[in-house]
């Protein structure tokens, strides 16, 4: 069962939309890192990868200096077949092959990191690859009033979630024509926008986003 938390009503879903629009087009935005991984170049892969990474605070998780501390990342990434995986085991499952020590010794298995770095690379991937974050979690940990103790049950109540909400979140896309001269895209072609914004892994994105938002209140209440 899903429960509406009182203060979601608090922002629309055109702001989500709108929020997430800027946060793919925008310098150092998710668009530059996707081309970037995309790139022929080893090094520039790389340099994407670091950048991505501290970005999205997951730097941390693996020791060393630079770009050089990513290659068994983008080693890891290149053996990764998709299409013939479970997404809820195929990401513990990287984290695994990515875990590395840590500067006192332990070992980190950084599943956040291994969830934005597949997403990175397999963003089109059809049924999305939702992103672990703690404070995603908090979140939908209240909304499906349920513990969240693996990535498995994160997926679950992550896919359950979206769905109660994706009509909504895909009208509010749709209406970002309208508003386009306000954005991050006020250059981009109108029928351009549009294949953008009524792709599935773009409306999966926007609720990521809202997940995160809600749950960084949750932090501070």
């Amino acid at each position: 069962m899903l429960i509406q938390q009182p203060e979601e009503s608090r922002l629309s879903f055109d702001y989500f939309a709108l929020y997430y629009l800027n946060e793919w087009i925008r310098e150092k935005g998710d668009k530059q890192y996707v081309d970037g991984l995309s790139s022929n170049n080893k090094q520039d892969q790389l340099d994407t990868l670091h950048k991505f990474a501290s970005a999205y605070g997951v730097a941390r998780n693996f020791a060393g200096k630079g770009a050089v501390r990513f290659s068994n990342v983008l080693s890891e990434l290149n053996k990764v077949d998709i299409q013939n995986r479970e997404i809820k085991k195929l990401v513990p499952d990287f984290a695994s092959s990515i875990s590395s020590n840590r500067r006192n010794g332990t070992r980190s298995i950084p599943l956040s990191a291994a969830s934005k770095f597949l997403w990175l690379k397999f963003y089109e991937h059809e049924g999305g690859i939702p992103i672990f974050d703690q404070y995603a979690k908090e979140y939908l940990q209240k909304k499906c009033q349920n513990t969240l103790r693996n990535y498995a049950s994160y997926y679950d109540c992550w896919q359950s979630a979206f769905s109660q909400k994706q009509q909504e979140i895909k009208t509010a896309c749709d209406r970002l024509i309208e508003v386009k001269k306000y954005s991050y895209a006020n250059n981009i072609d109108d029928e351009e926008l549009k294949k953008l914004i009524s792709k599935d892994w773009f409306h999966q994105r926007v609720f990521d986003k809202i997940c995160w938002h809600y749950g960084a209140r949750l932090n501070k209440d």
